[in-house]
């Protein structure tokens, strides 16, 4: 969704033809959500539970690391995902 809205947003064209089914083939389209989405479930636990361990190297690297879940959580509570 996010390379989808970028697409559109600043007009970016590809190199050739077949990127193009990226964005606009909504069969793909689906299927790059549905996996995304089912990607998010299984590995966002795992690194929410790394980046907010103060014992983890990831939490030690600071707030860069423990806000790179803030634009997700901005889209899941307006109602996107």
């Amino acid at each position: 969704k996010v390379l989808r809205s970028a697409v559109r947003k600043h007009n970016a064209v590809s190199g050739h033809s077949s990127p193009d089914s990226l964005v606009d083939d909504p069969y793909i389209a689906q299927w790059m959500d549905e996996y995304a989405e089912r990607f998010a479930e299984l590995t966002d636990p795992v690194w929410e539970k790394m980046i907010n361990d103060p014992n983890n190297w990831w939490y030690r690297e600071g707030r860069e690391y423990q806000e790179l879940f803030s634009y997700s959580r901005a889209l899941e509570s307006s109602g996107h995902r």
